[in-house]
């Protein structure tokens, strides 16, 4: 799986004068790459620690951040960065064994799980499972398996959203289908831990923008080893396409879904890259697949094979691409919530349909009519 790329040019100008960010890039940026070596000649002149800091924070690389200060003329940086990244490996040392323990009571119970991000990706991509920011426990099941599930993570002190109880208790299986599968995932809170699982049954909850395909997400599994249990992650292929999309769908608004997608193409063959791309080609969703990728590529830290490059000229791919790259640097990801953050949700959804075919757009209309309908009546129903 490991390839001999060379490093690629930096594309110049393209994050020139952003400054803070423009360091943060290539701080985290894989060794050997143009964005890398920008930094490493930088030497970090002029940086603010404060200012530094809060980017990181805000994008979710304060541990990378703090491994890439290690050594150097970086005293005060390191210094800035030192308790936040402590705190957050700790908490990463907190979810890996939790992941293991979990892993394990679902391998004993029978019920198949994958491990989607996480202590399970950071092991895979970066060789330790305390190398990213700690977040919350993606699991992914089979649909069938979510009652065995619940009860399983309830019963190991997992508590779950109190509006779903009825739901997963019903015994028409056709009524709790209807009424859990169109969420996506539930998460389950652990009350002395402070840990959160998130139970997925498929990678996105919209199907009309990408469906769900069973098959290559469970065919071709790989284990990483999490203390002393083998934990399921994706194939390498079903890897690359699953990050690249869940970086589109979240307009790629932070640094750290970028930063593994770079560290994963430039460890992959190309190979298995095609492989990634035809499965997005087949999908429907070959533009949104390759957009975070021409992100990672024009910020100096990856590169794509020519085969790959060739197909990112495409218009849309680099409009969407300019987009994501507006969204990285000028905005802050804990910004919007509430009314305003479903919003720009549903906003984002359309704008990701826009690559799609018409049939799904117009099934797409068709969800946005229902929903906004259903959210009107709950209003009339409340004011009565």
């Amino acid at each position: 799986m490991t390839s001999n790329r060379t490093a690629p040019e930096h594309p110049g100008g393209s994050v020139a004068g952003i400054g803070d960010f423009s360091l943060l890039v290539g701080a985290i940026a894989p060794p050997g790459t143009a964005a890398h070596q920008a930094w490493m000649a930088s030497g970090a002149v002029g940086a603010s620690p404060a200012a530094l800091l809060a980017l990181a924070r805000s994008h979710g690389v304060v541990v990378q951040m703090a491994r890439a200060l290690v050594g150097g003329a970086f005293s005060d940086l390191r210094e800035a960065f030192r308790k936040p990244a402590r705190d957050r490996v700790l908490g990463a040392l907190g979810q890996t064994a939790e992941l293991s323990r979990v892993a394990g009571q679902f391998a004993g119970a029978g019920i198949p799980l994958i491990a989607l991000k996480g202590p399970g990706l950071a092991q895979d991509i970066f060789g330790d499972p305390t190398a990213r920011d700690p977040g919350d426990l993606d699991l992914l099941i089979r649909f069938e398996d979510l009652p065995a599930a619940d009860r399983l993570l309830t019963g190991i002190g997992y508590g779950r959203d109190p509006g779903w109880s009825a739901a997963l208790s019903d015994r028409d299986p056709n009524r709790m289908y209807g009424r859990v599968f169109n969420i996506g995932h539930l998460d389950y809170h652990h009350p002395t831990r402070g840990i959160v699982v998130e139970v997925h049954w498929r990678w996105f909850h919209v199907e009309e923008i990408v469906p769900f395909d069973g098959s290559l997400i469970w065919e071709g599994l790989r284990h990483v080893r999490i203390g002393s249990v083998a934990v399921p992650v994706l194939s390498p292929a079903v890897q690359l396409l699953y990050l690249s999309f869940h970086a589109a769908k979240h307009e790629c608004e932070r640094l750290k879904w970028l930063n593994d997608l770079s560290w994963l193409l430039m460890r992959l063959d190309d190979a298995v890259v095609g492989e990634a791309a035809a499965h997005a080609r087949r999908l429907g969703i070959l533009n949104l697949f390759l957009a975070p990728l021409l992100c990672a590529v024009e910020l100096g830290a990856t590169r794509l094979p020519p085969s790959l490059a060739a197909l990112t000229d495409r218009q849309p791919v680099r409009r969407f691409a300019a987009h994501c790259r507006d969204r990285l640097v000028r905005s802050d990801p804990s910004a919007q919530a509430g009314l305003g953050q479903k919003y720009r949700r549903w906003r984002l959804y359309w704008r990701l349909a826009s690559h799609l075919d018409r049939p799904r757009r117009l099934r797409l209309a068709a969800r946005l009519i229902r929903v906004f309908l259903a959210a009107l009546m709950r209003l009339c129903r409340i004011a009565e």
